[in-house]
């Protein structure tokens, strides 16, 4: 009996170990941008106020690959959004764009054990919406099957609702009236935003502010 139970307590240890192991994924030693810039919404404003707009013609808004994980991580620190689940803890993120792929890298602490959640999604923009299909994910160094890693990662950031059966998750766009996005392009390191201003908006508001200034 006691042989067996040591046997049996061995079998245990060895699993517990293997999975350990498997699980364990070293985090990174930071996950604040290198210039110490706050990537806020503040700091988005004031680029987009800085730009040289076309009144009339197409615009591009461009977001580089720092600024993206920069504000990233700052929603993360300030709890405006979360990854967080039973057991797991979200330490930090890091997006790596390359033309026409995201690849995403989720860190955190599951029960204290470092891990890591790394998808590769394929993002397309159509009719104000991006869709992210996915194409590879791995939880740690566990490659996680399709038909569950679209449901984990949209419990994760709480969009179960935008996850269709092709494995793809929604994410709609929604700026300032004032704005019409026309095209969203994934390239490397960059986000390329093409928009116009709102025609009707913009003289509109002009009537209205030469009707006040009467």
């Amino acid at each position: 009996m006691k042989k067996c139970l040591m046997i049996l307590g061995i079998l245990i240890l060895v699993f517990f170990t293997v999975v350990g192991v498997t699980l364990f994924y070293p985090q990174p030693t930071t996950t604040n941008s290198p210039s110490q810039i706050l990537y806020n919404e503040a700091y988005f404003i004031k680029k987009f106020a800085e730009e040289n707009i076309a009144l009339l013609n197409q615009n591009t808004f461009v977001i580089t690959e720092e600024e993206l994980n920069g504000y990233a991580n700052y929603q993360l620190q300030t709890n405006q959004v979360s990854f967080n689940q039973s057991g797991f803890e979200t330490t930090g993120l890091k997006a790596k764009l390359l033309k026409d792929t995201i690849l995403l890298d989720v860190y955190g602490k599951l029960y204290s054990l470092p891990v890591r959640l790394h998808v590769n999604l394929e993002p397309l923009y159509q009719d104000e919406k991006i869709y992210f299909t996915f194409k590879e994910a791995k939880f740690s160094r566990i490659n996680i099957p399709e038909k569950y890693f679209a449901q984990l990662l949209g419990e994760s950031i709480d969009m179960v609702s935008g996850i269709d059966k092709s494995s793809q998750f929604i994410l709609p766009i929604e700026l300032h009236e004032m704005v019409i996005i026309k095209n969203v392009a994934f390239e490397n390191q960059q986000l390329r935003i093409d928009y116009e201003l709102n025609k009707e908006k913009l003289i509109e508001e002009l009537l209205k502010g030469l009707k006040n200034n009467n």
